[in-house]
């Protein structure tokens, strides 16, 4: 029985190690990769085998993380320094709709074992240091002329999604979310069209 005990205790003691030491092995589709517990960056391609996701799908919740990070960025930046109360409550709008549907994006991103972007595209980094730069109607135009652009791109790509996502959720979220970036596309519209 004291044998059965100490043994028992060493096949738990020797389990246990190896979970702390965090010993696993991960397969990609070009090499075997052994992680034995350093703090080591995640290639894509770790990232990629780790999601449940088809590569489509993953695509379409990266562009659309960057949009709504996006959006908030530049909506944060505008909101307290434009001249038309409408661009301001536009801005603001842009901050509060977006970041709900980012923590809706993120919630999903994280449930399918993927991680979503931290930082923006570089043209969306120029924007905001332009936008940072200008003041009065000038910031205002500008603004609204992105929000346009911007809108109608979103608009393409989540129109994409809603109808060739591969994963239900994914395309439900879509299609639920769809909606939202017409209305902001129409209101960017009409607004820009009063500050010409």
């Amino acid at each position: 029985m004291k044998r059965m005990m100490a043994l028992l205790f060493l096949m738990t003691f020797t389990l246990a190690v190896a979970v702390a030491c965090g010993e696993r092995e991960t397969t990609t589709d070009t090499a075997m990769v052994t992680d034995t517990g350093t703090d080591t960056a995640m290639t894509a391609t770790d990232t990629a085998a780790q999601t449940s996701l088809q590569p489509a799908d993953q695509e379409f919740v990266n562009k659309a993380a960057k949009i709504g990070m996006a959006e908030v960025q530049l909506g944060n930046t505008v909101s307290g320094r434009a001249e038309s109360p409408e661009v301001r409550g536009y801005a603001e709008r842009m901050v509060a709709d977006h970041t709900r549907s980012n923590d809706e994006l993120r919630s999903f991103a994280t449930s399918k074992g993927m991680t979503l972007p931290t930082e923006l595209d570089a043209d969306k980094k120029e924007l905001d240091t332009r936008l940072a730069s200008l003041s009065g109607a000038e910031l205002d135009r500008t603004y609204m002329d992105a929000m346009v652009q911007d809108h109608a791109t979103a608009i393409s790509e989540f129109e994409r999604a809603s109808n060739e996502a591969s994963d239900p959720d994914l395309k439900a979220w879509a299609t639920k979310t769809l909606p939202a970036l017409q209305e902001h596309h129409k209101m960017a519209q009409d607004i820009l069209s009063k500050l010409q």
